[in-house]
């Protein structure tokens, strides 16, 4: 999330109000999404572009 939060803020330093925004949006989607799925939280879950070829394929 941290990384997520200084991308945002890196391309214009005045937007931090908006990358909390961002970052809590980001958060509640995902305890959403784990909630109806019911599933819990891994924290060794690959995201986004790490996510293809990680498994070797």
């Amino acid at each position: 999330m941290q990384a997520f939060y200084a991308g945002i803020v890196e391309g214009n330093p005045q937007a931090g109000r908006k990358a909390i925004v961002a970052c809590m949006r980001k958060l509640l989607t995902l305890v959403f999404v784990l909630w109806k799925k019911e599933e819990e939280y891994d924290e060794n879950y690959l995201w986004g572009k790490n996510r293809q070829g990680a498994d070797g394929s």
